[in-house]
């Protein structure tokens, strides 16, 4: 597999070290367009090769963050809840009969909270996309490399915080939110999301995959 992604059927040089599962360690790997004969080592980590044995290996070691990362959003999501948007919605919204009020009222907490970590998230997209060495223009440059593109750890960390913002957001809908008229289609839309990052991140197509979904953000 190796030879024959590294070009003209050669091993990759000998100070490249073997990882877990017969995948290279230490970081990624990419051919340059000029060199298209040889495979060197580039900035940015991610700690497995392309092998399946890797790419397994690297998911698993990513199970635990996503799991950390969709418990500090609950948390976070519960204080931005309790202590500003719905004091602010109480505020805000006009006065009337109790029923409708708390309609409003869950739909302004949803809003709320959606338009708040939007804006953030897409904040610091931008700030990990400035970090990139490539360039969304030209579109070619998404797939340059692959499917041995760097992944660095702040565009990495990005992927997982958007997957553990999903998964905790259909985990909400379907145990903590009070029931809504669009239910199903936000059950689609969010198990959707969850399957395209997944993938995406499991094939590498991570350059493609994000910017489009922080453009539709």
């Amino acid at each position: 597999c190796w030879a024959t992604r590294c070009g003209n059927g050669q091993w990759p040089r000998q100070d490249m070290s073997w990882g877990p599962g017969g995948s290279f360690a230490s970081s990624s790997l990419t051919r340059p367009r000029r060199y298209p004969g040889v495979c060197v080592p580039v900035r940015g980590a991610t700690r497995y090769g392309w092998t399946s044995a890797g790419l397994r290996a690297e998911v698993d070691s990513s199970v635990p963050t996503v799991v950390g990362l969709v418990a500090v959003i609950f948390v976070l999501r519960w204080a931005v809840m309790t202590f500003v948007i719905t004091p602010a919605g109480r505020r805000l919204l006009p006065a009337a009969d109790a029923r409708q009020r708390e309609k409003t009222l869950a739909r302004f907490e949803s809003a709320g909270w959606e338009a708040l970590w939007y804006t953030c998230s897409c904040t610091y997209g931008l700030h990990v996309y400035q970090q990139e060495d490539w360039s969304c223009w030209p579109t070619t440059n998404f797939w340059a490399g692959w499917p041995l593109q760097s992944f660095e750890p702040r565009f990495r960390f990005y992927y997982l915080v958007g997957l553990a913002f999903y998964t905790q957001a259909l985990l909400s809908l379907l145990l903590l939110d009070k029931p809504r008229s669009d239910f199903w289609e936000y059950v689609v839309h969010h198990l959707v999301t969850i399957f395209l990052i997944s993938v995406s991140f499991y094939t590498r197509i991570h350059r493609c995959a994000r910017t489009f979904t922080h453009a539709a953000t």
